[in-house]
C-alpha cells in the first residue's frame, strides 16, 4: 500500500496580516523550482487604501526558506481610486505559470457603468491578469469579453489555456455561446473575439415541454505533445413552461482537443457518464498519464439528500482515456468513506489530480464529516501509470483545521508533492485568523531497497528493512519495526510502535531521525539515544546526526557532532549541543 509521507512543513506569511476579515482563499502558482507565488486577498487589512476595501496582493516567496522576495498590489483600471480594488477576490481562477518569471490568472471585478436591470448593483466582469515580470511586479490587466448590456448576467464562466505556440487562449460563456480571445504571454490581444462553439441546443414542444443544454465549469489541461483539452460541464435540462417547477438536470463532462494554435481538433468528446437525477457535478480534474492518455476524475453530490447536518450523498468517480479520448474499459467509483468511523462524508471536496514522479496518478480529496464544518480529512488514492487503482484510498491525517478555504496539491520539479492550505480558524464569526500552510511530501511504496536513492514504506505490521547504498527515505508506519540506514545520508521515520532505528554510516549531510508524522510532540536526546512522547515512545535510536521534529511542541537536543535540528511547527525547545550546528525553528514560538 502506498504511503504519502511528509518531509517538511512551513507557514509563510500570507499576503496580508489578517487581523481583519479574510475575503477568499487565494491561489498558489509554482513558477519554477525556487519560486512560490501566493495570490491572496484581505478585507479591512491595516494597509488597505480605504476602510472596508478588499485588496488583492501577489506575494513571491522563496520555495525553500519561505522568505518574501516581493510584494505588489493589483489595481483595477476600470474602478476609480481609492476603491481601486477587485470586488471578488475569492473568485481567483486559473492561476497558471507561463514561464519562470510570468503567469496569468483571472479574477472578477465590477463593471463601472453597467448595472443589473432595475438595481444599482454593478455587473461582475471577468478580468485576466498577466503578471509579466514577477521580480519587478509588472502586470497587465485585460477584459477579454464585455458583457451584453441586454443580458449582463450572461457572462459567467471562463478558462485560460496556455497553447503550444506560446500564446494563451481564453474561452468564455457569452449568452450560452462559447467565445474565444487569444493573447500573447504579455497580455497583447491577437485579433478579436471569435465564436468558438455556437449554442443551438434548445427544443420546445406544443405542450410546453422543453429540453436544452447549458454549459458551465470551464477547465483545461495542457498535454505533453503540445495539444490541450478544453472541458466543461454540460447540463441537460428537461422541463415544462406550463408547470411551476424547476427543470430536471443531468450533468456530464464534455470537451474538445485543441491543437498548438487553439483550433478545435475533432468532434466533441464525452469524458464522464451522465449523472442521475438530482446529482450535480461540483468539481472535476484531469491529469495526463505517461502513456499519452489521461484520467478524468469528478465529484458529484445528490442535492436532494441534503440533511439538517449539511450532509450529502456523494460520489467520486473516474475514467481512463487513451491519447485520442477513447474510454478504456469502464468508469470507476472511489471509496469516499475513508475517515472517522461510523460517519458518512458530507460534500466531497475534490482538490487535485496529479501525475506523480513515477508516472502514476495521485487523486486528492477531502470529506467533511458529520456537520460539514467539523473537520476535513485529506484523503488520497494512487493509480499506477496505466490508471489502475493501487490498493484502497487512505487518509493522510486524522483531521485538519476546520474551514480550510484553499486546499490544493502540486508536484515540484524534484518529484516531491506539495500541499498548501489557508486555514481560517473557527467556523463562523469575524475577524478570522488565518495561516498559510505549505507542506512537502513524498510517495513511499512497499518495495525492496536498491542501491539507488529509495523512498520506501513499511507495512502496518512489524517490518525489518535494511537500506543499501544511496540517500534513502524509509517510513516504518505502524508496528514494531527495525529500520537500518546503512550507507548514505538517510531519513528514517519509524512511525507508531516501539521501533529500532539506526542511521548507519553517512557522508557530509548525516542521517536524519524524523518524527514529522507524529500525532504529538516528542523529546529527543541524540547524545544518549533517549526518545519519548508521540511516535517516539518505545523507540531505540542510534547513528543519527540530525532531527526532524513534529508539528507540535518538541524538545530536541543534539550531541557533540555537527547537527541539523528542525522543529517544524509548534512551540519547540531546540539545542544543538557541541559542534557546528544548524537550528531551524519552523513555525511557532521557539527557543
Amino acid at each position: 500500500m502506498p504511503f504519502i509521507a511528509p518531509i517538511s512543513e512551513r507557514q509563510p506569511d500570507l499576503p496580508y496580516p489578517l487581523d481583519g476579515t479574510y475575503n477568499g482563499p487565494g491561489k498558489v502558482v509554482f513558477a519554477d523550482a525556487s519560486i512560490l507565488i501566493v495570490i491572496g486577498s484581505g478585507d479591512l487589512a491595516p494597509d488597505a487604501p480605504a476602510t472596508g476595501s478588499v485588496m488583492t496582493r501577489v506575494r513571491v516567496l522563496d520555495r525553500s526558506s519561505g522568505d518574501v522576495l516581493n510584494d505588489f498590489d493589483l489595481v483595477d483600471p476600470v474602478t476609480p481610486a481609492p476603491s481601486n480594488i477587485f470586488d471578488r477576490p475569492n473568485t481567483i481562477r486559473d492561476a497558471v505559470a507561463l514561464n519562470s518569471n510570468s503567469f496569468v490568472f483571472s479574477i472578477l471585478s465590477q463593471h463601472p457603468t453597467l448595472f443589473y436591470p432595475e438595481t444599482t448593483t454593478p455587473v461582475e466582469v471577468q478580468n485576466l491578469v498577466f503578471v509579466t515580470d514577477v521580480a519587478n511586479g509588472s502586470y497587465v490587466i485585460v477584459t477579454p469579453f464585455e458583457p451584453d448590456p441586454d443580458f449582463p448576467e450572461s457572462y459567467a464562466y471562463s478558462t485560460s489555456i496556455p497553447l503550444g505556440n506560446g500564446n494563451v487562449l481564453v474561452l468564455g460563456n457569452m449568452d450560452r455561446t462559447v467565445v474565444g480571445q487569444i493573447y500573447t504571454s504579455t497580455g497583447v490581444a491577437v485579433g478579436g473575439n471569435f465564436e468558438f462553439l455556437p449554442w443551438n441546443h434548445f427544443s420546445e414542444q406544443p405542450d410546453g415541454s422543453y429540453s436544452q443544454l447549458v454549459w458551465s465549469g470551464f477547465s483545461n489541461e495542457s498535454l505533453d505533445d503540445g495539444r490541450s483539452i478544453f472541458t466543461m460541464i454540460q447540463t441537460r435540462e428537461e422541463g415544462n413552461f406550463n408547470v411551476p417547477a424547476a427543470p430536471d438536470k443531468y450533468d456530464q463532462i464534455v470537451g474538445y482537443f485543441l491543437d498548438a494554435n487553439g483550433t478545435k481538433a475533432g468532434n466533441q468528446i464525452t469524458f464522464s457518464i451522465e449523472t442521475a437525477l438530482n446529482f450535480r457535478i461540483v468539481k472535476y480534474e484531469i491529469a495526463e498519464l505517461n502513456n499519452g492518455g489521461f484520467v478524468v476524475v469528478w465529484a458529484e453530490n445528490d442535492w436532494s439528500s441534503l440533511d439538517s447536518n449539511l450532509n450529502y450523498d456523494s460520489n467520486l468517480r473516474y475514467g481512463i482515456f487513451d491519447a485520442n479520448g477513447v474510454l478504456q474499459g469502464n468508469y470507476f467509483d472511489l471509496d469516499t468513506s475513508v475517515g472517522p468511523a461510523d460517519v458518512r462524508p458530507s460534500e466531497i471536496f475534490l482538490d487535485s489530480v496529479l501525475e506523480l514522479s513515477d508516472g502514476g496518478i495521485g487523486i486528492f480529496w477531502r470529506g467533511g464529516y458529520e456537520g460539514h464544518a467539523v473537520e476535513d480529512t485529506p484523503t488520497a488514492a494512487i493509480l499506477d501509470p496505466s490508471g489502475s487503482l493501487i490498493d484502497a484510498p487512505f487518509s493522510l491525517y486524522d483531521s485538519f483545521t476546520i474551514r480550510d478555504y484553499a486546499f490544493d496539491w502540486d508536484i515540484l520539479p524534484d518529484g516531491s508533492l506539495v500541499m498548501y492550505s489557508i486555514n481560517v480558524g473557527a467556523a463562523g464569526g469575524y475577524p478570522l485568523s488565518a495561516e498559510f500552510e505549505f507542506r512537502e511530501f513524498v510517495v513511499a511504496m512497499e518495495v525492496p531497497p536498491t542501491t539507488g536513492d529509495d523512498i520506501i514504506a513499511g507495512t502496518e505490521q512489524a517490518d525489518t528493512i535494511a537500506l543499501l547504498q544511496g540517500d534513502d527515505r524509509v517510513y516504518g508506519r505502524a508496528g514494531n519495526d527495525n529500520l537500518y540506514g546503512e550507507a548514505g545520508d538517510d531519513v528514517i521515520e519509524g512511525g507508531a510502535g516501539a521501533d529500532v532505528l539506526d542511521g548507519g554510516t553517512n557522508t557530509a549531510v548525516g542521517d536524519t531521525l524524523s518524527y514529522l508524522s507524529s500525532p504529538a510532540g516528542v523529546t529527543v536526546y541524540l547524545a544518549s539515544g533517549t526518545v519519548y512522547g508521540g511516535d517516539a515512545d518505545g523507540d531505540t535510536v542510534s547513528g543519527f546526526e540530525n532531527i526532524d521534529g513534529t508539528s507540535f511542541g518538541d524538545f530536541l537536543f543534539g550531541d557533540a557532532n555537527a547537527n541539523t535540528v528542525s522543529g517544524n511547527g509548534g512551540a519547540d525547545w531546540l539545542y544543538g549541543g557541541g559542534g557546528d550546528d544548524t537550528i531551524n525553528g519552523g513555525a511557532g514560538s521557539d527557543l
